[in-house]
């Protein structure tokens, strides 16, 4: 074992509504930590505490880490027995580079064994963070600003500017360490790995590492010049920073593949027998895999490290104005990249789920009535909490479905619930001690409480699921009421052609007849714009008939009046002429048709 580089330091503090595994309704529980790989000790257990399902243990346990960016926290939760085995009671993860840089502080919900039915429940809280020691030099002691200045000059600084010069400080030493990285990388791997690899499969592992390494070491020199120009005593940063954001944008193609490293080179390391070859003890794959992740480190570290810098500055200070610029800069490239991986996750996801449905016999789940392949929305693993049991599952949201499936190694997929997005109603679950980032989904038959791993996660599920039901209640509306559009259309039709060929000469009984049907058409179909328009241009047209009929009456009066020997029949529809036959035939069609449409 060789030098350790980080030390993770883990607070387990309580737990709740654990399972009861005691004919008492108790359990004793007790909590065993243990991080994979580590120096030794590299196990962890907490004190017993009798009789409660929601103990208090409050104990620290710090673990010294080598490989400290590829190691996993491991708690597991246990019933103590006097007797025989302890039973299990649940157990979480967490990779220790999610812990670095930050300190957390959170309830774990309490999840299966892969593969086994274990009854758990309940979550248990844990703080946690990881000090990095890698940047320790003589002595095996880090490296700090007052190391580096001249004694005297340091003296007369205060401490607000010393406060400012240390966050400038470590920002250099980590590009510096990161740097170092690189240079490994493409030295001990990259460049030896030419003679194996052909172009196309070096692009595929190792993306534009080399573009990467030269933006890091312009980023540093550039840095390093600012440090050296007032005897280490570095007055502004911001208008060393600014340039590089646009070269940054070369972690973006990097960055969006990083998470499909692991199986880039497994896949590589099958098909060409010489790169299995090629690793060694002392450089062996996985090492390859933690260093090939540096990248995407390195950039979060960057907003990271500049945000406390500028979190030190007094208000007038000059890089007050361009500094928070950078920051969004950085954070709107950090988005993009994060977009892009999930789309790719996304489709991975999807085809990984194709597969596996199509391979136990449950391929049914991705056609709909039509046998049409169903529109995959998003794919979330959860924990659904029901009847104070914890249940890890995969929840797929189709556009017209949501589907809970139950997989790992050893069984084929199981589907747990599928529902229909109508059958369904969600509510969301504010945050609490015993659930975060949770929805309620409720039918006639069940309710259940699920639990999705981040709150935008939860966001974005709850406002799907309403944009789809409301789709499909449209498009069910459209359908018990075919019958009716139909007929709707075929009326409009009928009228917009006899108006536009007959227009004024058309009887007052067919106007008044039209225009009821109008009315009924508009009060069934409110929701429907094109129809809503056509009624509403055969109205208008409507209304100019009937202030012509209103004319055509008067002056028939008139003329009665006049006239009373003479016997003029208004709009004459019995006419012997070709065009009253004609009209007479399209309005006897019209008036024939069942006043209910």
């Amino acid at each position: 074992m060789g030098k350790f580089r980080a030390v993770l330091t883990v607070h387990v503090w309580e737990g709740i509504n654990l399972a009861s595994k005691d004919s008492n309704g108790l359990s004793d529980p007790y909590c065993v930590v243990s991080v994979i790989p580590t120096s030794k000790p590299s196990k962890a257990k907490t004190k017993v505490k009798k009789e409660t399902l929601n103990p208090t243990w409050q104990e620290v346990f710090n673990f010294k880490l080598e490989h400290w960016e590829s190691s996993v926290l491991k708690i597991e939760c246990l019933d103590w027995d006097r007797f025989g085995s302890p039973d299990f009671m649940g157990q979480f993860s967490i990779p220790v580079a999610d812990i670095e840089g930050e300190l957390i502080d959170s309830y774990f919900t309490l999840l299966p064994r892969d593969g086994k039915n274990d009854a758990v429940s309940g979550k248990i809280r844990i703080q946690a963070h990881v000090k990095v020691t890698e940047q320790a030099e003589k002595g095996g002691k880090p490296l700090v600003y007052s190391d580096t200045i001249d004694k005297e000059r340091y003296k007369s600084l205060d401490a607000p500017h010393i406060e400012r010069q240390e966050a400038l400080f470590q920002l250099i030493q980590c590009e510096k360490k990161y740097q170092q990285d690189l240079h490994h990388i493409i030295a001990d791997y990259y460049s030896p790995l030419k003679s194996i690899l052909s172009a196309g499969a070096l692009e595929y592992l190792f993306q534009n590492i080399e573009e990467i390494a030269r933006t890091s070491t312009r980023f540093l020199q550039a840095l390093q010049e600012r440090q050296k120009e007032n005897d280490f005593v570095i007055m502004k940063i911001g208008d060393v920073v600014e340039p590089f954001i646009k070269q940054f944008k070369c972690y973006i193609p990097y960055c969006t593949n990083h998470n499909l490293i692991s199986e880039r080179l497994q896949s590589l390391m099958q098909a060409t027998p010489e790169l299995s070859s090629f690793f060694t003890e002392d450089k062996d794959a996985s090492a390859l895999e933690v260093a090939l992740k540096l990248p995407k480190k390195r950039l979060l570290r960057y907003q990271a490290q500049l945000g406390a810098y500028l979190n030190t500055l007094p208000g007038e200070h000059v890089d007050k104005e361009s500094l928070p610029l950078v920051i969004d800069q950085l954070q709107n490239l950090i988005a993009e990249i994060n977009n892009q991986v999930r789309e790719k996750e996304f489709v991975i996801s999807v085809q990984h789920l194709y597969r596996s449905l199509e391979k136990a016999g449950q391929h049914s789940l991705m056609t709909n009535a039509q046998d049409k392949t169903r529109f995959v929305e998003s794919i979330t693993k959860v924990t659904i909490l029901q009847d104070d049991l914890n249940t890890p599952a995969i929840a797929i949201l189709f556009e017209d479905s949501i589907v809970f499936i139950k997989q790992n190694k050893k069984e084929p997929i199981s589907v747990l619930h599928q529902f229909g997005l109508l059958s369904a109603t969600f509510t969301d679950l504010p945050d609490c001690i015993e659930y975060q980032h949770s929805m309620k989904l409720k039918t006639s038959e069940v309710t259940l409480r699920i639990e999705m791993p981040t709150a935008q996660s939860k966001v974005h599920w709850l406002a799907a699921a309403e944009h789809y039901q409301q789709a499909l209640l449209y498009e069910n509306m459209m359908l018990q009421s075919r019958g009716l559009d139909e007929e709707a259309e075929g009326v409009l039709e009928q009228a917009h052609t006899l108006i536009e060929q007959y227009g004024q000469l058309l009887p007052i009984e067919y106007v008044n007849t039209l225009e009821e049907m109008l009315n009924y058409i508009c009060d069934q179909r409110s929701e429907q714009e094109q129809t809503r328009e056509n009624i509403a241009q055969v109205n208008e047209q409507l209304h100019s008939l009937n202030d012509r009929a209103h004319q055509l009456n008067k002056a028939e009066a008139h003329a009665n009046l006049t006239n009373s020997g003479s016997t003029i029949g208004y709009l004459a529809v019995n006419s012997a002429t070709a065009t009253g036959s004609a009209i007479k035939h399209g309005v006897d069609s019209f008036m024939k048709r069942p006043s209910n449409l």
